[in-house]
């Protein structure tokens, strides 16, 4: 939504520039092409100029020069300045002077806002045009009046510039003379006009970077997410994918760009996931379970949350984040065990698919374990292969010495069983428990 209005601003302040601009070269027009010391030519160049200038993605600089050359195109000795406030100080800088001595504009860097400092200091603080017909003679320009000699200006003529949409000032646009000159109607018409235009240039790139501060905030919110995030068409093809994403499903970004979500969808979630996106299409945000698998075929437990794409009231896809529902465990201070491992459904592929912490040796394998070499073998195998996975092994029904010794000898982490503690009844068990650990702080 905002992106939305953003985007509506900013076509709006070009329109309206666009028009402002095509006024004010009209009304030039046919104020000064009765001139005969005028070339219509010249006249049209400079109109033509200052308009290609306001349409154009130019750096707002080039935009103010540009004013600032039409308006010197058009009163005789003009030489014009644009200062804008400063946003932390109450100063103004010089953000224009094309044809001032550059001297003169460094000199005005930073001056102060104050009522009696110069002319656009006194305009920028009163909010009101200053017409100074010779600055020697003004007591405003006393600190100023060495700076004003070498550079050979007189007259100056400053107009508070205000904010296209709130009634503040954010700067000055001033004309200079080198001999005493007071404005006519028309010139003060002209110039109050143009004024009004370099304040559409300034809303018009405060618009630009507002809108630059939320593209790059999203981005930031995209690329640096540390869960997957991801859109989709609304044929249910990427767009983008995050790095996140792409660590996932250990695929490049190339190679999902274009490629449907089933791709990455196991089988049998397949349908529930489509009424899922449909409905996101319809314009319904969705939350939901679904298990995916990356390119070596590990499986991943993920909740999806889907949010429409709505661009001019139409949705244009869908928006989607995911998030690994065993971390949400682990985050919770859970740890994630295979119980029985070995037997029954617990099998090696669970290894590739859950980031497990511990894994339990079923009872089957550790039973007579000094004297069965076939399951010595595979509790032997089972210890080293989860060692190297840095996954931590209980080995389940320890019933004798002869059976602790082996497993503590290859390294197991941790044993349950008889030979420890038979069941007991709870008011049994929690006497055990507290000898137990009087035993342990003895030690």
């Amino acid at each position: 939504m905002q992106d939305n209005l953003l985007e509506y601003s900013w076509v709006a302040t070009g329109v309206v520039l666009a028009l402002l601009a095509v006024t004010i070269l009209w009304r030039v027009y046919l104020h000064y092409s009765h001139k005969k010391s005028y070339q219509p030519g010249q006249l049209i160049k400079a109109q033509y100029d200052a308009l290609n200038s306001l349409v154009q993605q130019k750096p707002v600089a080039n935009k103010l020069e540009d004013i600032c050359h039409l308006i010197e195109s058009q009163i005789d000795g003009a030489l014009c300045s644009v200062m804008l406030k400063r946003d932390n100080s109450n100063s103004l800088r010089a953000a224009a002077g094309p044809s001032l001595p550059r001297p003169f504009v460094s000199a005005l860097q930073d001056l102060e806002i104050a009522d009696g400092v110069g002319a656009c200091g006194t305009a920028a603080a009163l909010g009101q045009s200053v017409i100074v017909r010779d600055m020697r003679l003004d007591e405003r320009f006393e600190a100023f009046l060495e700076l004003i000699d070498e550079h050979n200006l007189v007259a100056c003529w400053s107009h508070p510039i205000f904010h296209a949409r709130e009634e503040r000032v954010i700067g000055t646009f001033a004309v200079y003379f080198r001999s005493p000159k007071l404005p006519t109607t028309l010139d003060l018409e002209f110039l109050v006009r143009t004024r009004d235009l370099v304040a559409l240039v300034i809303e018009q790139q405060e618009l630009a970077l507002q809108r630059e501060k939320v593209e790059q905030h999203h981005k930031s919110l995209f690329t640096y997410n540390p869960q997957p995030v991801f859109t989709m068409d609304t044929e249910g093809r990427f767009i983008s994918i995050n790095r996140a994403g792409c660590e996932l499903l250990k695929l490049h970004e190339h190679e999902l760009i274009g490629q449907h979500y089933e791709l990455a969808v196991v089988e049998e979630d397949r349908e529930r996931t489509k009424e899922h996106f449909e409905e996101a299409k319809r314009g319904n945000a969705q939350s939901y379970e679904i298990k995916v698998v990356d390119k070596l075929g590990h499986i991943y437990d993920l909740d999806i949350t889907n949010t429409p794409i709505i661009i001019n009231g139409e949705v244009t896809g869908v928006h989607g984040i995911a998030r690994d529902r065993t971390e949400q465990l682990r985050e919770l201070g859970l740890d994630v065990a295979i119980d029985d491992f070995g037997s029954g459904f617990a099998s090696l592929r669970y290894l590739n698919s859950l980031p497990v912490n511990k894994l339990k040796i079923d009872r089957s394998f550790t039973e007579n374990i000094n004297e069965n070499a076939q399951n010595a073998a595979i509790t032997r195998g089972i210890l080293k292969m989860v060692k190297d996975l840095h996954i931590q092994v209980v080995a389940e029904g320890v019933e004798t010495e002869a059976e602790f010794a082996f497993l503590a000898q290859h390294g197991c982490d941790y044993m349950q069983g008889y030979l420890f503690c038979r069941p007991k009844p709870l008011d049994e068990l929690l006497e055990w428990a507290e000898r137990q650990q009087s035993l342990k702080n003895e030690l």
